[in-house]
């Protein structure tokens, strides 16, 4: 790594060997500039590896056929952002492409019983994660926010279904506010909306599903001493049904409470 005045540079290289894969080479560079004390801007690529897991290339099972002659999965990243942060807001926005080649992956035809592990030839994914807190001073409320992400890729499961490369969140979009409530007390409340692509098969008659949008509020309640954190988190406070990630459906309306004790 390289430092100079408001410039930052850093690069980095592996090398793996494997006795069945062979040898890989991966690296990174990174330059950064600082055009003001509280801004950054920066651009970055990085290349990366995946072996087949043994899942992948052994695993056989009554819904899942594996596939010894799976290739390793690499990738390549170029992403370009900026970072803005002065004392009262943060304003982040980053710009990414992936060009992936032999994903490893998880199908199941339409009249399938059972998924097979497969190398999908080449992925291109094209994204941007956008991001704005605003933090108050000798207010009720402490800070709010919106955070927003977008994933999009050149290929999509036609024909078959998909189960962890081409099944992924599409747009992703939260709202925060966090205020105090009296004394130590305080709340924070979010409510994010969220849009995957893909499909999933249903349960019940076995067809493939597009997944539809859908929206969850939570809030936590946090009681914050000198030595003890106490919480309450209540999620999806809406009672809303959806299914996520796999086809499978979520909880509705649920609870956790916490306890941290610092002894030090």
């Amino acid at each position: 790594s390289i430092n100079f005045d408001r410039w930052f540079a850093s690069a980095g290289l592996a090398v793996t060997q494997n006795k069945e894969f062979g040898t890989h080479a991966n690296g990174g560079v990174d330059l950064a500039y600082r055009p003001t004390n509280y801004s950054r801007m920066f651009l970055a690529a990085n290349s990366a590896v995946r072996l087949p897991t043994f899942t992948d290339l052994y695993y056989q099972s009554a819904t899942q056929i594996s596939n010894p002659n799976l290739k390793p999965e690499k990738s390549t990243t170029f992403e370009l952002g900026t970072i803005i942060n002065p004392r009262r807001y943060t304003l982040t926005a980053t710009v990414y492409y992936r060009n992936g080649k032999n994903i490893i992956d998880w199908v199941k035809q339409p009249d399938a019983t059972k998924w097979e592990s497969r190398n999908l030839t080449e992925v291109n994914a094209y994204g941007m994660d956008m991001g704005f807190e605003y933090r108050f001073e000798n207010s009720f409320v402490k800070s709010t926010g919106v955070k927003y992400a977008y994933l999009t890729l050149d290929k999509a499961a036609s024909g078959y279904d998909s189960k962890y490369a081409l099944d992924y969140l599409k747009h992703k979009l939260i709202v925060n506010l966090n205020h105090a409530i009296w004394s130590k007390l305080s709340a924070n409340w979010s409510y994010a909306l969220y849009d995957r692509s893909g499909t999933y098969t249903d349960s019940k008659s076995n067809a493939a599903m597009e997944y539809t949008p859908y929206g969850l509020l939570n809030t936590k309640l946090t009681w914050n001493a000198d030595k003890i954190l106490l919480f309450a988190e209540v999620n999806n406070l809406l009672n809303e049904q959806y299914i996520e990630f796999g086809g499978i459906a979520q909880p509705g309306i649920h609870i956790n409470l916490g306890l941290r004790l610092s002894i030090f």
